[in-house]
């Protein structure tokens, strides 16, 4: 895992671990404040739960969960399985550097951001089995110090005020929406 970490972005700018008062920023109002800024056309999301963050969606979603969501959603959504997901962060950073991954401290459990997606990669797919060999593990799990004060995060105010929400609105505006 001390390999996947250096990998985390922002990679120009070495991120104080936050404190426990920044923890305070509860997960759903900062997802809030990320689709006002993005408006994304379409969003993942791995760990809908109860499907409260992913109600916050207005366009095409994905939601992504162990526990299965019995009540109406707001946005067209495909609901998938998976567990551990607090491992997904080292695995992606470990097979896909290419990707842009932000870890932000947000009450209960932390939000990965991942960016620069790639939609003809097939490197997951062709890593999967070595992917779950060295990621998934039975349960119970305990999970690592670090996920759980948010070493490699960085407080939910400073992640919405990164210029890169910006920049990935101009660049998605500037490309045609897929029909």
């Amino acid at each position: 895992m001390t390999a996947a970490r250096t990998r985390f972005w922002p990679r120009c700018r070495r991120w104080s671990a936050p404190t426990p008062d920044q923890f305070s920023v509860f997960y759903l109002d900062f997802l809030r404040g990320l689709h006002e800024r993005l408006a994304p056309r379409t969003y993942l999301e791995i760990g809908v739960a109860q499907g409260h963050s992913l109600a916050l969606s207005r366009c095409r979603s994905v939601g992504i969960d162990p526990v299965a969501v019995d009540q109406e959603l707001l946005a067209p959504t495909s609901l998938l399985r998976c567990t551990s997901v607090f491992r997904i962060g080292p695995a992606l950073a470990a097979n896909r550097p290419d990707l842009r991954l932000l870890m932000v401290a947000t009450e209960p459990t932390g939000t990965l951001l991942v960016t620069q997606l790639d939609p003809s990669s097939r490197v997951l797919q062709a890593r999967l089995d070595d992917i779950v060999r060295d990621h998934v593990q039975p349960n119970p799990q305990s999970l690592p110090r670090e996920v759980m004060e948010r070493t490699h995060a960085i407080a939910a105010e400073d992640a919405l005020a990164l210029k890169l929400w910006k920049e990935l609105r101009d660049a998605r505006n500037a490309t045609p929406a897929a029909r």
